[in-house]
């Protein structure tokens, strides 16, 4: 990688892809990716920096705009890292992931297939149940706040109101804000300041620091509890991890869970654990997948990277047993604890690593014809998708959160013509973002397994 700096003029926008920017090209073909343009927009632009075969620039002129623009209902937004598409209309927001995922199946994995419209979410504002913020260096500023990344750089920037996130969490954080300032405590022990709600518990708000407790600890508990009676508080000592919330959790006011319903069911959810952030988007992929995965009371489920047992424990009425296995402690306790709450009794969940779990099913020779896979960002790759053909499970769920590992994922499932892709949907989990939710349905097609679902 280089800096470079060029200009170049009169470049039309073909399409939006997956990290937000415009796609073009230079009179050469080489490929631009523009920073807030849209499809269809005549640019100049400034090449801010260029690999092999392909740069990166930013809009020095709109020579014309496109009509699918729109006001941002954020003053941030040009600043704030935490959306990319605030500007455009809505509907032009699910377009673009549409062709993002068919995009990214067709480069990446030389499939081209039908992608279905991509499943809007019910709100497209303060839709999120968790936000996470930074601690703002600003040497010039004595007091402590907390915001986002900005969108030019690793700077954190401060944020008074964030418009995906509940209005609530803004009062909250602010009056965090006052009260540490109030004690006197230094910016430095604290790195984030995490939010959570749900639709059936109220706030908890989570201090992450490096050390061990956090400074006139127990002035601080005093005075959050006669400023926000009923919020929970925790505390997180985190070392040296880049994801927030892992680390020694220290429950200093109310209980380290939270909880919620979807449908029928009652999920615990420690504090400290991944659940979906937009709540509609994951109740219209929970119908969806009971559609397409078309269950019956024979089959066992295997239910990869389970979480709190959000997909096992909601499809396990309708099956014979579920088997969760998830490397969050915490979370497999809860996943536990919520087939008691949900009165289920044919549901199992592990705690270990997903691939070593499936090397010991591999080698017991165990059936599955079911398997849900809801993998982090990173996916599960090459040898787990090879160790779940070799489980030979009638169809496949992968629930990706990224289009570019389902693909290449996809490529290892797929090589040798024993799956194929069913259907695949996009679900819009992040509006005003590039991020894109998807579900593929992959289904064997050897005779073998043909016989045993006719």
């Amino acid at each position: 990688m280089r800096q470079y700096v060029m200009r170049i003029e009169n470049l039309v926008i073909d399409k939006l892809v997956y990290g937000g920017y415009g796609l073009t090209y230079s009179s050469d073909g080489e490929v631009i990716f523009v920073k807030d343009a849209y499809p269809g927009e005549l640019v100049n632009v400034k090449i801010v920096e260029k690999r092999r075969g392909y740069s990166f620039a930013v809009v020095s002129e709109y020579l014309v705009r496109s009509e699918e623009r729109v006001t941002p209902q954020c003053r941030y937004f040009k600043h704030c890292g935490g959306c990319q598409w605030m500007d455009l209309k809505y509907e032009s927001q699910l377009k673009a992931k549409k062709q993002i995922v068919e995009e990214q199946l067709k480069r990446l994995a030389k499939l081209q297939i039908p992608v279905e419209d991509t499943v809007a979410s019910d709100e497209i504002f303060r839709y999120r149940n968790k936000a996470e913020y930074e601690i703002v260096n600003n040497p010039k500023q004595s007091d402590i706040k907390f915001g986002y990344h900005s969108i030019e750089s690793e700077k954190v920037i401060y944020i008074d109101d964030c418009n995906i996130v509940p209005k609530e969490f803004s009062y909250l954080k602010s009056m965090v804000e006052k009260m540490i300032n109030s004690l006197g405590i230094k910016r430095r022990v604290f790195t984030h300041l995490v939010i959570r709600k749900t639709r059936k518990s109220d706030h908890v708000v989570i201090l992450v620091t490096k050390i061990p407790m956090i400074p006139l600890e127990k002035d601080f508990i005093k005075l959050f509890k006669r400023k926000l009676p009923g919020v929970g508080l925790m505390h997180v000592e985190n070392r040296n991890s880049k994801f927030a919330l892992n680390g020694k959790l220290n429950i200093l006011i109310g209980e380290p869970i939270m909880y919620e319903e979807i449908d029928w069911f009652t999920y615990q959810i420690p504090v400290t654990s991944f659940f979906q952030v937009n709540i509609s988007i994951l109740e219209k992929m929970l119908h969806v997948l009971k559609n397409q995965l078309d269950f019956n009371k024979s089959e066992r489920v295997l239910d990869l990277f389970c979480g709190v047992g959000t997909f096992g424990i909601y499809f396990s009425p309708l099956v014979r047993e579920v088997i969760g296995i998830e490397s969050d402690r915490r979370a497999v306790k809860a996943a536990r604890a919520n087939t008691g709450i949900n009165n289920i009794k044919n549901s199992y969940f592990l705690n270990g690593d997903v691939i070593d779990f499936l090397k010991k099913r591999v080698e017991k020779k165990e059936k599955f014809e079911k398997v849900i896979l809801d993998p982090p960002r990173s996916g599960i790759g090459k040898e787990g998708m090879k160790l779940l053909k070799k489980l030979e499970p009638q169809k496949i769920a992968y629930i990706s959160c990224n289009p570019s590992t389902l693909a290449r994922d996809l490529t290892y499932l797929l090589d040798d013509g024993n799956y194929s892709v069913e259907s695949v949907i996009p679900f819009d989990m992040f509006p005003h973002t590039y991020h894109v939710e998807t579900i593929c349905i992959i289904s064997n097609t050897t005779e073998k397994n043909k016989g045993s679902r006719e």
